[in-house]
């Protein structure tokens, strides 16, 4: 409403995020909004950055502790022995997020809303946890929350949106 009363005109554009941190998701709430944004002629983003799978923490924590991701993604393939409790544990947890999100992006496709989606944001930053990761790590988080709303979860709604932070990797460093 401010941008509306400073310049006479409404955003095309709002994003809305799913994951505040908080438990449940505001997944109903976000998703009444979106709509309604939608329905006024606006375009709806939606972000989902998971929290933390094996601590259950914020996603933004700098003190990541143990973090596997093709173990999380795979667990009893990717696992080294002493971690495959913990990440089936992490991967359990992180399944169930990726449930609630696509049921929240399946409301969405069912009213015929198509959404701009946003995850696992800056990943060449290293304040989340998939962040400043082996790069293929982190192409294997993609693909796989990818794969999974698109083929397993059939939303076919998405316009899958990339964001990265404007540093330099520091694997990268020296290609550049």
């Amino acid at each position: 409403i401010g941008l509306y009363t400073n310049t006479g005109f409404w955003p095309g554009l709002v994003e809305f995020q799913y994951d505040d941190n908080t438990n449940p998701m505001p997944i109903a709430q976000v998703n009444l909004l979106a709509r309604l944004w939608w329905t006024k002629g606006g375009i709806v983003a939606i972000k989902f950055n998971p929290r933390n799978p094996w601590t259950g923490g914020l996603q933004s924590s700098t003190n990541h502790g143990f973090v596997d991701i093709p173990g999380l993604l795979d667990p009893t393939n990717n696992s080294a022995p002493a971690n495959l409790a913990t990440n089936l544990i992490a991967n359990a947890r992180f399944m169930g997020w990726l449930n609630e999100v696509a049921a929240g992006l399946t409301e969405m496709q069912t009213n015929g809303v198509p959404v701009l989606y946003r995850t696992g944001a800056e990943m060449n930053g290293r304040w989340f946890w998939w962040g400043q990761r082996p790069q293929g790590h982190y192409q294997m988080l993609w693909r796989f929350m990818f794969d999974y709303f698109t083929h397993t979860k059939k939303l076919n709604h998405l316009i899958w949106v990339w964001e990265s932070d404007g540093s330099v990797h520091p694997l990268h460093a020296s290609e550049y």
